[in-house]
């Protein structure tokens, strides 16, 4: 089960995420850009100079990655003492609009650096 919810936040970060932050960079001049919601999600972007992006996603015990450049997800870090399979549930369902959230802002904040 666990390595089926790795998989499935891996391809839902690769898939439904990853494409809408990758508009949002080709939009915006924007370098570099982390927000720390609160303890629990925060999450990290910056841009290379060819328009490729490094995005990391944290959420709870769960650390994500993606480098654009290779289109390659990876889990950075999972807390075992804190992982919960709920947590790991709950942050699959709402990956995607964490995403949206995500490229919101860094267009928004674009818009305000313009």
């Amino acid at each position: 089960m666990l390595v089926l919810l790795i998989d499935t936040r891996q391809s839902t970060v690769a898939d439904k995420v990853a494409p809408g932050v990758k508009i949002a960079s080709y939009r915006t001049v924007i370098t570099k850009l982390g927000i720390r919601k609160d303890a629990e999600f925060s999450w990290d972007f910056e841009k290379e100079d060819d328009n490729d992006f490094n995005l990391k996603i944290r959420w709870k015990s769960l650390h994500y990655g993606y480098q654009a450049r290779n289109q390659n997800v990876w889990l950075m870090q999972q807390e075992i003492q804190d992982f919960c399979v709920r947590d790991a549930f709950l942050f699959s369902v709402n990956l995607t609009t964490f995403g949206e959230q995500i490229a919101k802002t860094i267009e928004k904040v674009g818009k305000i650096g313009n």
